[in-house]
C-alpha cells in the first residue's frame, strides 16, 4: 500500500465530468464502490459510477433512473442486490410524492421502478433513508422518510415488499438517517423542536417500539440530514454539514452517547471540506471508510478515502 493509503486521504473529485446539486449516495457491492447522484443538468435523472478497489478516480457516470427523481438518491445492499431509492411523483396521484426503488443483482441491469408510500405525501426534495439490518439471523430492509407534516416514518421488510402504514418515529423537516450499530437500529433526525439539534432514537428489534428521543450531544447542530456509519462494534461515526452558510463538514465518533463535540473536516489541501448539502459515508473495507460530498462552489462530487485514519 502507498503512504497515502495509510493515512486519511485528501479530497479529490470522482472525475472532471459529473456534477450534482444534491447529496450523493454510495454503497459497497461485491467489493466495489458505487456512487449515485441526481444529475445537475437533468433534475429528474439519477446517474451512477463504479470504482474498483484502490482506484482514486471514477469513470464518467451513466444513466440509471431516467425520470421522476425529484430528490437525491439513497442506496443499500440487501439480499445480494443493490436497492436504489429516490423520491418521485406518485403514479396514481401526480400531485403526491412517494418513495421509489429499483434493484440490480450485477450493478449493470436494473429492475423496473417500484413505488412505496412511506407516508401519504413525502417531501419531494427529501430522499428516503434506507439501510440493511441483519438481526438474529434475519435480514431486514429498513426504509425511512419524512412527510409534509414534518413526521419521520419507518418501515421494515424481509423481501422488498413493505407494509402500508409506517411507524411514526420522530419529527423532522429533512430526511432521516438510518444506521445499524451493535445490533441496534439508529435513526438520526434534525429536531425542529430543538432548532437544528441532532436527535436519535433506537430499535432493539424490527417492528418493535423505539426508544425515547435523545440528543447526540448538547452542542452540535445542522440544517440538513446527517450521515452515519459504524466504524466497529465499539464506535459510531456521525457527520453533517454546518448549520451556518460556511458549508463546513463536521464529524464526531465515539463508543457511547452523548458523543464528543464535533470537529470540522479538513480537505487535506490546507482548508476545510465544504458543501451546501449533506455528506455520505461508506466502508469499502474494514479499514477504509470513504466520505463523499458535493462541493459547495463547483457542484463536483468529492471523496476522502481512509477517512477512519484521521
Amino acid at each position: 500500500m502507498s503512504t497515502q493509503s495509510q493515512s486519511r486521504g485528501i479530497a479529490r473529485k470522482i472525475n472532471d465530468a459529473d456534477k450534482t446539486t444534491a447529496r450523493p449516495a454510495v454503497c459497497n457491492f461485491n467489493g466495489d464502490l458505487y456512487v449515485f447522484w441526481q444529475s445537475e443538468n437533468e433534475q429528474d435523472a439519477i446517474y451512477m459510477s463504479k470504482s474498483n478497489p484502490g482506484a482514486e478516480s471514477w469513470p464518467n457516470g451513466h444513466l440509471v433512473v431516467s425520470e421522476n427523481a425529484t430528490s437525491a438518491p439513497a442506496v443499500t445492499v440487501f439480499n445480494s442486490k443493490i436497492y436504489l431509492f429516490w423520491t418521485g411523483k406518485s403514479h396514481a396521484f401526480p400531485s403526491v410524492f412517494s418513495a421509489w426503488y429499483q434493484t440490480s443483482d450485477d450493478g449493470v441491469s436494473w429492475s423496473d421502478p417500484v413505488e412505496v408510500s412511506v407516508f401519504a405525501n413525502a417531501v419531494a426534495s427529501q430522499p428516503p433513508a434506507v439501510c440493511t439490518w441483519n438481526h438474529s439471523g434475519v435480514s431486514w430492509l429498513v426504509l425511512g422518510g419524512v412527510d409534509t407534516s414534518d413526521r419521520a416514518g419507518i418501515l421494515f421488510s424481509q423481501d422488498g415488499n413493505f407494509p402500508v402504514s409506517p411507524v411514526v418515529s420522530g419529527s423532522t423537516k429533512v430526511a432521516p438517517c438510518l444506521t445499524v450499530w451493535s445490533d441496534e437500529l439508529y435513526q438520526f433526525t434534525v429536531n425542529p423542536d430543538l432548532p437544528n439539534k441532532i436527535s436519535y432514537v433506537t430499535w432493539t428489534e424490527p417492528n418493535g417500539a423505539s426508544s425515547p428521543s435523545n440528543l447526540i450531544n448538547n452542542t452540535d447542530s445542522t440544517v440538513a440530514s446527517v450521515a452515519s456509519i459504524p466504524w466497529s462494534v465499539h464506535r459510531i461515526l456521525v457527520t453533517w454539514r454546518a448549520h451556518d452558510g460556511s458549508g463546513s463538514i463536521f464529524e464526531t465518533v465515539g463508543s457511547s452517547f452523548p458523543l464528543p463535540n464535533g470537529n470540522s473536516v479538513s480537505n487535506g489541501h490546507g482548508s476545510l471540506a465544504a458543501s451546501d448539502h449533506s455528506p455520505a459515508l461508506c466502508n469499502l473495507t474494514d479499514t477504509n471508510t470513504y466520505l463523499f460530498y458535493k462541493g459547495k462552489e463547483d457542484n463536483c462530487i468529492y471523496f476522502i478515502n481512509h477517512f477512519d485514519q484521521g
